[in-house]
């Protein structure tokens, strides 16, 4: 945590992965699965709930399948208690689930660190509300939670909407492979789905990677046969790793764990998404993402060199506490 923000945007913003120690993003009140239930409850839809595909004909997004035997609907805490505890099914995740809806009292307490404090582009888009306006919020990329089993695997993948990635474990830990834009570019024909994405300035836009992409066998990885550099890290409690947008990456579960994570487009990003949409118009996110732009770089120029770079609570990061208040009282309600 010695790294410092303006050594973070010259080194790793856009351009490479770390894994940062002595920093989290974790509230306290996560630290093991024994309390949860202190803290958090609820109702999930049941096709958040994946199992790694078994074939080539199941293989979804990093190689997910919906997981069988699930109702439309999962009691969160059902789930918790049942992690681990099966030798008869596939390990399991849960993916995204959002913590407003699930841990709402713990919004207040989810941490930002200061590497990652007026990098993202949804930080500058909040400021055309009010302070005590619900919507400054209710569409923020909050932190959601993800919880696995111990051996589940994601293959190869990139996120969508050509977004950074940050995450910090609470429970367990995640090994982590991620290539870098110069080797992805490198390698693009063997590992891209059909013709995906456009270059925009040296980097792959909006690319998907082929399914299935088997990442971790010793023996039938396609990655053995390319001459191509992985990062790979293991990330603990107590850390927070940087993914950069458009960076493909994988991650096999060591533990039962649970982990905050989420995603958001840099300035930069936005930006080279902006340049994607003039030539795929007809994509689905081009007039929400352009309706942001000018917004958001209109802020940028004027709040950026006031913005004091130091670990925050993450509402305080996206100017918007009296919301989340706000917001979070309105569940708790609920």
């Amino acid at each position: 945590d010695d790294l410092t923000p303006d050594q973070f945007d010259e080194m790793y913003l856009d351009q490479l992965p770390v894994i940062i120690t002595g920093t989290t993003a974790c509230p306290g009140q996560l630290s093991d699965f024994q309390h949860i239930n202190r803290h958090c409850g609820g109702w999930v839809p049941g096709n958040y709930v994946k199992t790694k595909a078994n074939n080539a004909n199941e293989a979804q997004w990093a190689g997910f399948n919906k997981a069988t035997g699930f109702d439309e609907k999962i009691d969160f805490l059902n789930f918790v208690e049942s992690m681990g505890r099966s030798d008869d099914i596939s390990p399991r995740f849960m993916f995204d689930v959002s913590m407003v809806d699930i841990c709402p009292q713990l919004l207040p307490h989810i941490l930002l660190p200061p590497q990652f404090v007026g990098i993202f582009a949804s930080q500058y888009l909040w400021h055309r509300y009010e302070d005590d306006d619900v919507r400054k919020c209710s569409n923020m990329p909050f932190m959601n939670m993800y919880l696995a089993e111990a051996g589940f695997e994601t293959d190869l993948h990139i996120d969508s909407a050509h977004t950074a990635f940050i995450a910090s474990m609470c429970v367990g830990r995640k090994k982590w492979r991620v290539i870098t834009h110069s080797n992805f570019d490198q390698f693009y024909s063997e590992l891209v789905l059909r013709d995906t994405g456009i270059k925009v300035d040296g980097k792959w836009v909006n690319s998907e990677i082929r399914r299935p992409f088997e990442t971790w066998s010793d023996q039938s990885s396609p990655l053995l046969s390319m001459d191509i550099s992985v990062y790979e890290g293991i990330l603990e409690p107590g850390e927070i790793l940087y993914i950069p947008p458009g960076a493909p990456h994988a991650a096999i579960t060591l533990d039962q764990s649970l982990m905050v994570a989420s995603n958001d487009q840099s300035i930069q990003s936005l930006r080279e998404i902006d340049h994607y949409c003039d030539k795929h118009a007809s994509w689905f996110g081009c007039n929400h993402f352009r309706s942001r732009l000018p917004t958001v770089e209109e802020n940028y120029e004027e709040h950026a060199d006031k913005i004091e770079r130091h670990s925050m609570a993450f509402a305080k990061a996206f100017d918007c506490e009296r919301a989340v208040d706000t917001l979070t009282r309105q569940y708790l309600n609920i």
